[in-house]
C-alpha cells in the first residue's frame, strides 16, 4: 500500500481531493457499463419471438437449419438484433 502523507493541507482540500476521486471512479465504471450498440445488441428467443411476431417452433426450426445463428450463453440462447432481421427480411 502507498502511503501518503499530507502536511498543510486543510480538510475542505482534502474533502476536493476525495470527491474528485470518488467522481472519476463513478464516471469510468458507468462508461464501463454502456449497453451494446445496435449492431452487438442480443435478444433471447421470447425476446425475439415477442418483437418480430413469430412463434418460437419457427425460431426452432430458422436455428436447426442453419438459417438464424445463435449463441449459448450458460442455458441462455441469445440471437444478434442484425441476424435476426437479415433472416426475417431475406
Amino acid at each position: 500500500m502507498t502511503e501518503l502523507v499530507l502536511t498543510n493541507i486543510s480538510l475542505d482540500q482534502i474533502q476536493e481531493i476525495i470527491q474528485q476521486a470518488v467522481a472519476e471512479g463513478f464516471s469510468s465504471a458507468l462508461k464501463a457499463k454502456q449497453p451494446p450498440s445496435e449492431s452487438q445488441a442480443y435478444l433471447t428467443r421470447k425476446e425475439v419471438q415477442t418483437n418480430y411476431k413469430i412463434s418460437l417452433g419457427t425460431i426452432h426450426r430458422l436455428m436447426r437449419s442453419g438459417q438464424l445463428r445463435f449463441i449459448k450463453v450458460g442455458r441462455k440462447t441469445l440471437f444478434r438484433v442484425e441476424d435476426v432481421e437479415s433472416v426475417l427480411s431475406g
